[in-house]
């Protein structure tokens, strides 16, 4: 006999020593290949995750402040609340859906906003008199900063995740 039959048998008898290694060295194989498997698509669904992050971010908190930003005939950013929410809802439905978004963003972009928000005078007030709030205007250039910063970061790092997701 050859040495092949031998490892089976040992003296015409099977050899379930033999043939247990044999076959838990294939299953071994097989949940390696399982898990290696499982891992990679883990690894996949987490960078949609984090894509999805991105975007709901972007698209709810960063983006919409960002808008405002350099527009001209925006009423957004000015230094108080106006009074009348029937007469300005959209002021009022934009701050309420950028704090209900607020916990989406990055801690000094949550804290910028916070001081913003502390800093606005209750009632509209008429900077063409000459007189500046400081406060409000430091808060203000400081999330302008804080919005712009976010703004770029998360360009790059869709751009980035969308590189990986596409591979």
């Amino acid at each position: 006999m050859n040495n092949t039959t031998d490892i089976f048998f040992n003296n015409g008898q099977l050899n379930w020593n033999a043939l247990s290694t044999i076959t838990n060295t294939i299953l071994v194989l097989a949940l390696v290949i399982i898990t290696w498997w499982y891992a990679k698509e883990v690894k996949k669904q987490t960078e949609f995750m984090k894509i999805d992050r991105s975007v709901k971010e972007m698209e709810k908190l960063v983006a919409p402040l960002h808008s405002k930003i350099d527009d001209p005939y925006n009423s957004a950013f000015m230094n108080g609340t106006p009074s009348y929410r029937q007469h300005y809802p959209e002021y009022h439905t934009f701050w309420c859906e950028i704090k209900q978004a607020k916990y989406l963003g990055p801690d000094y972009l949550r804290l910028a906003i916070g001081n913003y928000l502390r800093n606005k005078s209750d009632v509209v007030v008429d900077d063409d008199d000459g007189t500046r709030d400081i406060s409000y205007e430091k808060a203000e250039a400081e999330l302008f900063r804080a919005i712009k910063k976010r703004y770029s970061e998360l360009e790059s790092e869709l751009l980035i995740l969308g590189k990986r997701a596409k591979s």
